[in-house]
């Protein structure tokens, strides 16, 4: 039996791994990511090395970035290591 993240108490952000820097190739693998106008970006490696733990969840190209605490000082720190919003170069355009 797997218990449910928040049932644990952790505070998480899914994210979407871009293979090679390939955004066609991530939208094949998660065709969703076309009808999204806006990204953000971050660095897996800062993450952690900021003390974010960073693990694969799902199907690859899927992470999850774990938060210590939900507070205003810890989103803070995740979002200062985020860039965007960014234009999606894979946006389809229809949203």
């Amino acid at each position: 039996m797997r218990a449910h993240p928040r049932l644990l108490g952790l505070r998480r952000i899914s994210v979407f791994e871009v293979p090679g820097d390939d955004y066609t190739h991530l939208a094949r693998l998660v065709p969703i990511i076309v009808l999204r106008q806006k990204l953000f970006r971050a660095d897996a490696a800062a993450l952690i090395q900021a003390g974010f733990p960073v693990f694969p969840t799902a199907d690859f190209p899927h992470w999850t970035v774990v938060l210590s605490e939900a507070t205003p000082a810890q989103f803070a720190k995740v979002r200062a290591l985020v860039s965007g919003p960014l234009d999606n170069p894979v946006w389809d355009g229809t949203r």
